[in-house]
């Protein structure tokens, strides 16, 4: 979806950060984002509705993956 990728860009720009991880929470997991949006991200696609332990454990995954990497 151009207008989600669009926005997200704006978001980050507008706060002065990049490549921030990413859960989509979507009923439809075939959904994806251009290539030059996710770039080297972290992303977890989640289909809804969720049980919030799945939820939690990709959460826990996109910030132990970000501290890794904050780390180097």
């Amino acid at each position: 979806r151009p207008e989600l990728a669009q926005k997200l860009l704006l978001a980050e720009q507008a706060a002065q950060v990049q490549g921030l991880p990413l859960l989509l929470l979507t009923a439809n997991t075939q959904l994806r984002l251009p290539p030059e949006v996710i770039g080297n991200r972290r992303m977890a696609v989640l289909s809804t509705p969720t049980p919030v332990s799945q939820f939690i454990v990709a959460v826990n995954e996109l910030c132990a993956g970000a501290e890794t990497r904050a780390a180097a």
